[in-house]
Formats: structure tokens, C-alpha cells, sequence
């Protein structure tokens, strides 16, 4: 029996491994958005857009919200922020030459930069007594 040994840092309850850094923490999670955007692709026939919407932010918005605040800033995120728009479009029907500007508003969703700005204003107001 082989024991995998890894050492690993926290920060804010949040465990990276030592030697991860952010983008290979965002190509870990495309494989996932992808597979919610297949999810939600696949069930959108039978599903209304409230239901669509509440599978969206169990689903989606759960895995890019984790850690938000410790790699929503990098360059690479705005492979994110394409998926995101990507299963905007699926939940509306909407073809990929559409603007998500409005999509957003209707659905009432926060787009991956306006998460970002929040995730960062709660961990200020959470942690006020560090600065």
C-alpha cells in the first residue's frame, strides 16, 4: 500500500498545495465548469429557468466561487469568465454571437468580475481587523 504524502498550505480555510499556483488552479477547474455546461445543456428541455438558475448557483457558481479572491484577478480567469458567458447562453437558448450584457441583467447573475469586486469587499469587511 503506497501513502501519498502532499504538504499543503491554508489560508482562510482554503488548502492549496504548496507548489500550486493560480493557473493551474483555474485549468483544474475547467474540466468542471465543463462538465456543468454539458450538465446543464442536457437538461435545459426539461427544466424551467428558475430551475435552470437555482442548478446554475448550486452547480457552476459553487466552483467559481471558491477562492475567488486568490486567483479572480488573474490573466488566465477570463477562460472563466467564456465558460460563464457559455452556460448563460445554454440557459437562455441564446447562439454564441449574442451579448451576455443583457442575459446577465435578466437572470439577475453577477458576472465573474462583479463576483470578484464582492468576493473582495466581504473578505475586507470579514477581516477588517487586519488592515
Amino acid at each position: 500500500m503506497h501513502v501519498l504524502c502532499t504538504v499543503t498550505t491554508e489560508q482562510l480555510s482554503i488548502i492549496y498545495p504548496r507548489n500550486m499556483v493560480c493557473l493551474s488552479f483555474i485549468e483544474y477547474i475547467i474540466p468542471k465548469l465543463s462538465s456543468a455546461c454539458y450538465t446543464m445543456s442536457s437538461i435545459k428541455p426539461f427544466m424551467s429557468l428558475n430551475t435552470l438558475k437555482t442548478i446554475y448557483y448550486s452547480y457552476f457558481n459553487t466552483i467559481i466561487s471558491y477562492g475567488l479572491p486568490f486567483w479572480g484577478n488573474q490573466l488566465y480567469s477570463t477562460k472563466i469568465f467564456r465558460m460563464q458567458e457559455r452556460i448563460i447562453r445554454i440557459m437562455t437558448g441564446c447562439n454564441s454571437r449574442v451579448s451576455c450584457r443583457n442575459l446577465f441583467r435578466r437572470l439577475e447573475i453577477l458576472p465573474l468580475v462583479s463576483q470578484y469586486i464582492l468576493s473582495l469587499m466581504q473578505f475586507v469587511v470579514k477581516k477588517l481587523f487586519l488592515f
